[in-house]
């Protein structure tokens, strides 16, 4: 049995899911949270800050799967 729950999992491979085999919370706190991680593609991302405080990473292939899913969710958080 995986430790993963996938959130998102795109033709080039990037997948973002929880991972229960890195607990964040304590077994009996409410609500229970788990370790989510976010694996991009390199060919749909460029990397725009990596210090010691922030990662910024850009989507630059509009034409990935990865951008039109964070495209309709902006829309819908947005209402437009």
């Amino acid at each position: 049995m995986s430790s993963r729950s996938t959130i998102l999992l795109t033709r080039d491979g990037e997948h973002w899911y929880n991972d229960c085999s890195e607990p964040l919370t304590g077994i009996d706190e409410k609500p229970y949270k788990n370790v989510i991680t976010l694996e991009f593609s390199k060919k749909n991302i460029r990397i725009d800050l990596n210090d010691n405080e922030d990662l910024v990473i850009s989507i630059i292939n509009p034409n990935c799967e990865i951008y039109d899913v964070l495209s309709k969710l902006a829309k819908d958080l947005r209402g437009y």
